[in-house]
């Protein structure tokens, strides 16, 4: 096998790897071929062209804001090659895309064709041009860019080494964050290096959990992956409960991951025989410290070395434990990967092994930035002659291991995520009844650090936590939240008025102890209970956060559910995300005068109830309009008619989630959307899930979404849906080009008629329906284990194969013929198509009990 080039540039990578490995896979993602590394370079080319033609060019920002998936990992790949590539988080608030496109002066923002409301709001307010990207089904990460040109058409080739490749914040001491501007070279070398020490080849395929706005994601997985020829699996989303699943499916030979995601794989293979069987060769964890239990859990349960690294924002990937036979070190970061590493002391002087110091870069390593963009004092503070200072604490052994044992700098480092404490100061001190405020790090068992925070109010002021943390909720992403926000008298400072941070977690040590108080009430000892059995603990204080422990959002809703069965009380999601803990949802239940305001849940109109019966096994009917519902009875009246009387049926009418904008979202999204309300409903019971024509893929969506997260989905039942993406119908847009043909637009065909048909394709649509057929026919379905029945009409089952696309994606799947047209076989079913349906529900047995089961 071809040995890898030592790239100085990701065009040269990528150019390198087409010339080498050829049709060797280079991205993988559920539901698309794999994309080779000669297609990924043509894809780079292809971006770089269109770039240019949109008028950006080398040096000039573009800022990238897609979901997890094989998408964001070539658009940054590509965009790199001729631009400069700032990804950022799509969980961000409106407020952080505006600073974030301000800060880095963005020439363009990449958002999903489907849009993104957030970051386009932010982008309209700056006069940031916005960049739709179009997935295309030649393979995973293939796509096109839709937009206008922002500026006339450029030339200016390919980005060179010591050109800017990617521009990243780094959470500093203040609250505005720091830009960190990473050249090629900088980022090839922590590619190079990430892979020397873990010893990866061009047969090694990684499984990526992690993000493609973090440095972990990008270079440690994704460019580590390349730089070696291997490849890389970009997953939709990462799922503890499907990890196993992915692992047979795709067949990696690494991942890795911050300790966070290892504790929730860990947990999740609890139970069964160890070690695990994969094809897994090797672990790797960084971002944040792996405590050792966890890493000897991994080690145990997949009988494969684990391999901890240590970098930062500003030097990417800098140590890293070596593979076996060569010793790797529990709570170690390992040894240099290329840069030298050093201890220094205050006046700059280096340290020798065993003393404790400052961790330090050497500035002429070749994977460290040069420095701050437009922050002349933070890059001197930094970069001290002849070293970058980390602001990490550590020593270095008799045999070079690094160990980080503390922090100099403020930053918390929460779960992998960096948090500035005072961008969390700000928000508390904008509450009209905070009069100071200060974040700081206290240990997690599971996190490493998380958020905690101090408060003094005014005088005559009455703030409880509960409402300090659904004020910071509606101005912070959820992992800038604190955890805790207790109040005290005073916050200790020093002699210039600077809070100490460093020392407030012992300060307040008796307040935060309380996180662990056992319950007291019937309501606390209840809600404890509940949350046990979902978060599989033995123990739960009354103070701890449930999502901190492990829970997630379609886990609160069984969590809500089992509270509606044995305590009689509703509890809306909305009220548990706003008050994750056992105190403050038990006083909220208990208040004198019922649940305030912030427990009110969904509206109504999302919900028909179209039969009442046995609630042990509802039929949920994805209703295929919005238009009201009374036309929605009037469509499905004959067919419920039709069924027993027992047999509950709730119409899920998902146009009420359709904002009817300049875009509809996604399947996908729609399908996340509806899921927490639907499984509130079936009440943890296993339910069944029935679709009508383009209502068929939110069915077959939301009913894998529920299967990845562990909840019982008893049966799909499909009715005339055909997969949208088993043919691209190539057909429909060309009659629509035709149709667009109107006098004036034969003359710019005439005269140029491929060019009249990309812009025409560019196009962005207008009307609602042609938005809907748009985001069906991108919907890429993935596997599906679960029964599944298909009624076809003669008239589309001729027109497609007999199982309308589905069979690759639903194996177990039955095909029904339903007499009539597609126009009438729903108000006028035929008796042997009500027969089978009724077997079919007659035939999944009603649940016992409430249990709500993962």
């Amino acid at each position: 096998m071809p040995t890898p080039l030592l790239p100085f540039s990701i065009p040269a990578l990528l150019e390198g790897n087409a010339a080498l490995f050829g049709d060797r896979p280079a991205l993988l993602g559920p539901g698309l071929p794999p994309t080779s590394h000669r297609q990924l370079w043509e894809q780079a080319q292809a971006t770089v062209r269109r770039l240019r033609a949109l008028g950006i060019g080398r040096g000039d920002r573009v800022a990238i804001v897609l979901p997890q998936g094989p998408e964001p990992a070539a658009a940054f790949l590509a965009v790199a090659c001729g631009a400069t590539a700032a990804p950022l988080n799509p969980a961000y608030l409106q407020s952080d895309f505006a600073f974030y496109l301000r800060d880095l002066q963005a020439k363009a923002l990449i958002v999903p064709l489907e849009g993104h409301p957030a970051a386009e709001a932010a982008a309209a307010a700056l006069g940031v041009p916005v960049l739709g990207l179009v997935p295309l089904a030649e393979g995973a990460g293939r796509f096109d860019l839709a937009g206008q040109a922002v500026g006339p058409a450029r030339d200016d080739g390919l980005a060179g080494a010591e050109e800017v490749g990617l521009v990243m914040h780094t959470s500093g001491t203040t609250a505005r964050p720091k830009i960190v501007p990473l050249t090629h070279a900088n980022l090839c070398a922590a590619a190079v290096g990430a892979g020397g020490l873990f010893a990866l080849s061009p047969s090694d395929i990684c499984l990526n959990v992690m993000p493609m706005f973090h440095g972990h994601g990008l270079v440690s997985c994704l460019l580590a992956a390349l730089a070696r020829g291997g490849a890389t699996v970009c997953l939709r989303a990462f799922s503890a409960a499907d990890f196993l699943a992915d692992l047979e499916i795709w067949r990696p030979t690494w991942y890795s991951a911050v300790p966070t995601l290892h504790q929730a794989i860990l947990a999740e293979l609890e139970g069964l025989p160890w070690p695990v069987k994969t094809g897994l060769r090797g672990i790797r964890s960084g971002s944040a410290a792996l405590p050792p239990p966890v890493l000897a859990g991994l080690e145990k349960a997949f009988g494969v070395p684990v391999i901890e690294f240590y970098g930062l924002t500003e030097a990417l990937h800098l140590t890293s434990n070596p593979l076996p036979p060569r010793a790797r070190k529990p709570g170690s970061g390992g040894l240099s990967t290329g840069s030298e590493v050093a201890i220094l002391d205050e006046a700059g002087g280096v340290l020798g092994p065993g003393r404790t110091g400052e961790v330090a870069v050497a500035s002429r390593g070749a994977n460290l930035a040069a420095g701050y963009e437009n922050d002349p004092e933070a890059t001197a503070a930094a970069h001290t002659p002849g070293w970058f200072r980390t602001g990490d604490q550590g020593y270095l052994d008799e045999e070079g291991y690094l160990f980080i044992t503390g922090r100099f700098k403020e930053q918390i480092n929460r779960g992998g995520e960096k948090v500035s404490p005072s961008e969390i100061d700000a928000v508390l001190l904008s509450h009209p009844g905070v009069s100071q405020a200060a974040a700081f790090a206290v240990p997690h068992p599971m996190l490493g650090e998380d958020v905690a925070a101090v408060v003094v109010l005014k005088a005559g002021a009455a703030a409880g936590e509960p409402e300090l943390r659904g004020f910071a909720l509606d101005r912070l992403p959820p992992f800038k939240v604190p955890t805790r926000i207790i109040q005290a008298a005073d916050i200790p400072r020093g002699p210039t008025g600077k809070v100490r941070r460093a020392g407030l977690a012992d300060r307040f040590a008796g307040e935060l102890a309380v996180c662990h108080a056992e319950p007291q009430t019937d309501s606390q000892r209840a809600l404890a209970r509940i949350w046990r059995e979902a978060l599989r603990r033995d123990r739960i204080g009354i103070h701890d956060n449930f999502f901190d422990l492990g829970g997630y959002s379609l886990l609160a809703v069984q969590v809500c559910a089992r509270v509606r069965e044995r305590m009689g009380r509703e509890l809306p999601v909305r009220a548990f995300v706003r008050m994750p803990t056992v105190a403050a949802l038990a006083a909220w239940l208990d208040a004198p005068d019922g649940p305030g305001e912030s427990g009110q849940g969904e509206s109504g109109g999302h919900w028909v109830t179209l039969q009442q019966g046995d609630p042990r096994k509802p039929l949920l009917v994805i209703l295929p309009g919005g238009a009201g519902t009374e036309r929605e009875l009037l469509v499905f009246a004959q067919l419920i008619r039709g069924l027993p009387r027992n047999q509950p049926v709730v119409g899920v009418n998902r146009g009420s989630f359709d904002p009817g904008g300049r875009r509809l979202p996604s399947v996908e999204t729609i399908a996340g959307l509806l899921l927490p309300g639907v499984l509130e409903r079936a009440r943890g019971r296993p339910f069944i899930l029935l679709g009508e024509c383009v209502a068929g893929s939110l069915a077959f969506e939301m009913a894998r979404q529920a299967k990845i997260f562990g909840h019982p989905v008893a049966r799909l039942i499909l009715l005339d849906a055909r997969r949208p993406s088993w043919r691209l119908g190539w057909w429909e847009p060309f009659c629509q080009w035709l149709d667009a043909l109107r006098p004036a637009g034969w003359r710019a065909f005439l005269k140029s008629p491929l060019r009249h048909w990309a812009a025409f394709q560019a196009r962005p649509p207008t009307t609602r329906k042609q938005k809907l057929r748009r985001n069906l026919r991108r919907y890429r379905p993935g596997p599906l284990a679960l029964p599944v029945d298909l009624f076809a009409t003669r008239e589309f089952a001729a027109a497609s194969p007999p199982d309308l696309g589905w069979q690759r994606y639903a194996p177990d799947l039955c095909c029904h013929a339903a007499d009539g047209t597609h126009d009438s076989y729903i108000r006028e079913p035929a008796p042997a198509m009500m027969a089978a349906l009724v077997g079919i529900l007659e035939s999944v047995r009603p649940a016992e009990g409430a249990g709500g089961g993962r």
